[in-house]
């Protein structure tokens, strides 16, 4: 199992009723891709926090996270929603079996 986790920082301030936006459509386009689970979707409660809002989910494999990379509704995503705030990202991928190879 993968955990993917997705931060978002700004070269322009978000305004809150952007990130509202953005939480409620990250929700709505990510949760339309079969392979995605246990979405989970914030924004950042402490003003100096480097990173204004962050998206993560489990996928089963390296594989399937790519297909999720793959699909229309993340392209989307990321064309639509993601850089109309100018955001730059910062992503990570965790290997939640232990004992599993990960290559």
């Amino acid at each position: 199992m993968i955990h993917h986790i997705c931060l978002l920082s700004s070269p322009k301030a978000a305004s809150p009723e952007q990130i509202d936006k953005l939480m409620i459509e990250t929700r709505l386009r990510l949760l339309k891709i079969p392979e995605v689970m246990n979405l989970r979707v914030g924004k950042s409660i402490n003003s100096n926090n480097s990173y204004f809002f962050f998206f993560s989910f489990d996928v089963d494999s390296l594989e399937k996270l790519e297909l999720v990379k793959q699909t229309p509704h993340y392209y989307q995503f990321e064309k639509q929603v993601l850089s109309s705030l100018s955001a730059l990202k910062t992503e990570y991928d965790f290997e939640m079996e232990p004992k599993k190879e990960t290559d």
